[in-house]
């Protein structure tokens, strides 16, 4: 008959020189203490035991492989001093990840702050050159311009340029006249002046020439009288 090939454990007897005292142990670093943020979600690193025994296989949909069974490791001082140091070290690193994280979770809040304030500046700033530009549409529109190849503003430019060279000749023109306007009225002025003074003038002599004429008739009767009362003298 043959033997069985599967393990057989035995309880090994501890000598004497085998069984170690456990030794003192070292006291554990203080935790780190977390701020405070309300805004940031509850993110808690328990620290607890992990159970060795229960390994869970997922290999994305295959069939889960039951664990193999492991002989029992006898629970001595050391064995429980090195699972302690190995969990206080595992505390320690998720402490340290967990502190990593809450400092990366303020960043990216502070982060999409910053772009959601730009955003906001942005779809204004977007707002008011919408609003802009449909003004200018409305413009172009009412004025008959096409806002792509825009021949009707080339058009329109051409034809106040030559207004404005029409402007200025007719303006040029109009001062040279008013210019000529203004001598010839300071001509006439002077010529009026010089009539009215020759009128007065001729008034003047004109009046002299009545009284003259009235004394020379006052004189004439005289005269006359004086000449029919001679001739009457010489009658006698």
């Amino acid at each position: 008959m043959e033997k069985s090939k599967l393990p057989i454990l035995r309880h090994q007897t501890l000598k004497s020189s085998d069984v170690l005292l456990p030794s003192a142990k070292k006291p554990c670093p203080q935790k780190p203490v977390l701020p405070l943020y309300s805004k940031d979600p509850n993110i808690a690193f328990t620290s607890t035991v992990p159970d060795f025994t229960m390994n869970k296989v997922c290999n994305n949909g295959k069939k889960n492989v039951p664990p193999k069974r492991t002989v029992p490791l006898p629970r001595g001082p050391v064995t429980r001093y090195r699972l302690e140091s190995e969990l206080r070290d595992q505390n320690q690193l998720l402490e340290a990840a967990n502190n990593t994280l809450h400092n990366r979770l303020l960043s990216a809040q502070s982060t999409i702050q910053e772009m959601s304030e730009k955003q906001d500046n942005m779809q204004e700033e977007l707002k008011e050159l919408k609003q802009r530009l449909e003004k200018s549409l409305i413009i172009l529109e009412s004025r008959n311009i096409d806002p792509v190849s825009g021949e009707q503003i080339i058009a329109d430019a051409e034809e106040l340029c030559k207004i404005k060279e029409e402007t200025k000749t007719a303006t040029e023109n109009l001062l040279k006249e008013l210019k000529y306007f203004t001598l010839t009225t300071k001509e006439q002025k002077r010529l009026v002046q010089t009539l009215k003074a020759k009128w007065k003038e001729a008034e003047e002599s004109r009046n002299q020439f009545l009284e003259e004429q009235k004394a020379f008739q006052t004189d004439m009767e005289k005269f006359r009288s004086s000449l029919e009362d001679t001739e009457k003298w010489l009658d006698l």
